[in-house]
């Protein structure tokens, strides 16, 4: 498993400050992929097309059942990205909860940890500088 990113710092999330997009796409991001731990896409760093707004999550914000895992590079991940994803008690990813999280997607109500990251959003729509 790729490192943890740690207590601080911020991720980014492309798009509007809404419950669906701060739920995972299931069958998408609960895949894994070389490098890459399944979970909510966000980036360490900001590049939106014209148009596009993100926002701002502090890590240290998220509950202790979330971690933001950054890609490992060295195994085909990509730079920068990083998923926000459940863990189990030994710190791996729990599958499960992340289906069922992915699983209310465009739902009402909303997940606890949809609530959870949006809670941790600490500066929403943010444009890239021109």
């Amino acid at each position: 498993m790729p490192p943890i990113i740690g207590t601080s710092g911020f991720v980014f999330r492309r798009g509007r400050l809404t419950e669906k997009t701060f739920t995972p796409r299931p069958g998408i991001d609960t895949v894994w992929r070389p490098g890459q731990a399944p979970g909510l896409s966000t980036f360490e760093s900001l590049s939106l097309r014209r148009g596009e707004v993100a926002q701002v999550i502090a890590v240290v914000l998220l509950q202790p059942l979330l971690r933001a895992i950054p890609d490992d590079v060295a195994a085909g991940g990509t730079p920068w990205y990083v998923s926000i994803a459940p863990v189990d008690a030994a710190g791996g990813i729990d599958q499960q909860l992340l289906d069922e999280w992915a699983a209310t997607r465009g739902h009402s109500p909303a997940h606890a940890l949809t609530g959870n990251v949006l809670q941790a959003v600490v500066q929403i729509n943010v444009r890239q500088a021109p």
